[in-house]
């Protein structure tokens, strides 16, 4: 699953440069008058569904990423907060 998510990530990422250099070309038409305003404004909202879509598949790595720091190692939280307890709880030698 989570090599899979890599792969559509850096799929999306491709799509979204992709997306945003059209928009701009389209931009730069249209500001030449060589495009309708419609165009422009599609190839921006393309763009804009990108960016969308790679933010989710990047919310999607985060837990995915999650889910493998804890199937390798597991429960080190808890780990930590026992040895903090215990060395509180040891008594003190110094008088």
């Amino acid at each position: 699953v989570y090599a899979r998510d890599l792969d559509r990530n850096a799929a999306l990422k491709l799509a979204r440069d992709q997306s945003a250099l059209a928009s701009r070309q389209a931009r730069e038409l249209y500001r030449y008058g060589r495009t309708d305003f419609l165009t422009a404004l599609d190839a921006e909202r393309t763009t804009a569904t990108a960016e969308s879509a790679l933010a989710l598949s990047d919310a999607q790595l985060a837990t995915d990423q999650i889910a493998v720091f804890l199937a390798l190692g597991g429960g080190w939280e808890q780990e930590a907060t026992k040895t903090s307890q215990n060395s509180a709880a040891a008594p003190s030698n110094s008088h």
